[in-house]
């Protein structure tokens, strides 16, 4: 089943109970500045904390699907050849992931892969190119529904070409 279609169908998503980290974290990314994600090494994932209850709704589009909950957005670009793999935890609220090649906040881009704090995303070979993460109630509740998570991100980002 396509990314697409696991993220249409409501039995994709599911609630996420689990206790988040206490420590919040500044929510200062808008449509321009997306929060980076860097795994410099494999062994240790890149781990982020958040709360969508303060952010916006930065990405309320993609390919014809409406986001309309609070996100949080990530950003990284790999060389082509990478792989990742993310979890997180959301305490009382159904909160999903969508890993998304390119930026959809500022132009075309494309779904490829969904996740949640039940079912966690691995993907790739990832293409060339920059990819956005983004944190989000599930889309088809009611809005507003927001809430903390922790995100775990690990796997290998191979280094992009400068001369693209």
């Amino acid at each position: 089943m396509s990314p697409v279609s696991r993220l249409r169908s409501a039995s994709c998503f599911a609630f996420a109970l689990a206790a988040a980290a206490s420590a919040p974290a500044l929510q200062a990314q808008t449509c321009g500045l997306p929060l980076p994600i860097t795994i410099p090494d494999p062994s240790t994932p890149y781990v982020h904390s958040g709360n969508t209850c303060l952010a916006g709704n930065v990405v309320s589009l993609v390919e014809g699907i409406a986001l309309p909950q609070r996100d949080i957005v990530y950003q990284f670009r790999t060389g082509g050849g990478g792989s990742i793999t993310a979890s997180f935890t959301a305490a009382g609220f159904a909160a999903e992931m969508l890993l998304v090649k390119g930026d959809p906040a500022n132009g075309t881009s494309t779904i490829v892969d969904v996740g949640s704090a039940a079912v966690p995303m691995t993907t790739g070979p990832l293409a060339d190119g920059v990819y956005t993460l983004i944190v989000t109630g599930d889309p088809s509740w009611p809005t507003p529904i927001c809430g903390t998570y922790t995100l775990q991100v690990g796997g290998t980002l191979t280094v992009p070409d400068p001369n693209c």
